[in-house]
């Protein structure tokens, strides 16, 4: 029997001006765990939204998306939030800090020890080869 997929946006849309045109339309994909995933395309303002809808930084128009089988709509945005992660391109990262303290706020908001965040920062650097970072 197959796993379901980690992530999952069904037949999602969503439009910034009253349905007029559409940021994203009937967009369906998929991420299995495990893996690492490039969303490309043509179309550069459909793909932020995409991933925006996974942690609700927006809310699609219509459609679904379901993290380990779980609306995320059925749970409260922080909480969802503070379970995943989300790196923003250009924005939203401490330039005065190294690239483990940044990934090390997060557990940090969330009251875990230090030697678990440690572990963590370790882990998620060793996993894309910036060990050298912390």
């Amino acid at each position: 029997m197959e796993n379901p997929r980690l992530i999952e946006i069904d037949k999602v849309s969503k439009s910034f001006d009253g349905g007029a045109t559409f940021a994203v339309a009937d967009a369906t994909m998929g991420f299995d765990a495990g893996t690492f995933t490039a969303v490309v395309g043509r179309q550069a303002p459909a793909r932020p939204p995409r991933l925006k809808f996974i942690n609700r930084l927006v809310e699609p128009d219509s459609g679904e998306v379901r993290i380990a089988g779980v609306r995320v709509g059925t749970i409260d945005a922080p909480t969802l939030r503070r379970s995943i992660g989300y790196v923003f391109q250009g924005i939203g990262l401490f330039p005065h800090m190294r690239v483990g303290e940044n990934i090390g706020i997060t557990p940090q908001l969330l009251g875990w020890a230090d030697t678990e965040i440690a572990a963590r920062i370790a882990e998620l650097l060793d996993l894309v080869g910036f060990a050298a970072q912390l």
